[in-house]
């Protein structure tokens, strides 16, 4: 409790249960995004080997996926503010998983910078949103805490991301990678 000027006490603000799931929903949602991007470096020696790369090309994948991700990040905040739902923040993580898990198997460098296209737009399209609904989820008194939780979930997806595409590649192998594309669902 605390007291304000006039001596009356009041209660601090608490955190429904609502607001509690819909931060862990947000913070599931970032981790699962912000684990698939980062598995591109994980696969680029197999890539590199597989499509005959050149260190130029392979290192342009990485550009390509950041340069879109900053890209589009304007425009869809722009988007998301304009929605009434939270279509970008749910599907958004598919693109990026779907890039990431494809992005071993291309047949050319073409679909390779096509898959890092696909990353970099869902994972773009899929901050602005997050960020909005993680600090929403607890109103303005808890904005602090709901941001940092959100992307501490991120960044842990983004650490383990290595440890998961080398499980991933010794479990199912890289022809079967787009299958892991039913857990992200």
């Amino acid at each position: 409790m605390t007291e304000p000027e006039g001596g009356c006490a009041r209660a601090a603000p608490k955190k429904s249960i609502h607001s509690v799931k819909s931060l862990a929903a947000m913070a599931v949602m970032h981790f699962l995004n912000d684990l698939h991007p980062t598995l591109l470096p994980t696969f680029l020696p197999s890539l590199v080997k597989k499509l005959s790369l050149s260190l130029g090309e392979a290192g342009f994948l990485s550009t390509l996926f950041g340069i879109l991700n900053l890209v589009v990040q304007p425009f869809a905040g722009f988007l998301s503010d304009k929605l009434n739902k939270p279509v970008l923040a749910l599907w958004a993580p598919l693109f990026t998983a779907g890039g990431a898990y494809l992005i071993p198997i291309a047949p050319s460098y073409g679909f390779a910078m096509f898959f890092a296209c696909m990353m970099g737009f869902g994972t773009a399209s899929f901050h602005p949103q997050g960020h909005g609904l993680a600090g929403l989820s607890g109103g303005r008194e808890h904005l602090g805490i709901n941001l940092a939780v959100f992307a501490a979930a991120g960044q842990l997806g983004a650490a383990l991301s290595p440890l998961y595409a080398v499980g991933l590649i010794r479990v199912i192998g890289v022809p079967m990678l787009p299958c892991a594309l039913v857990f992200v669902i």
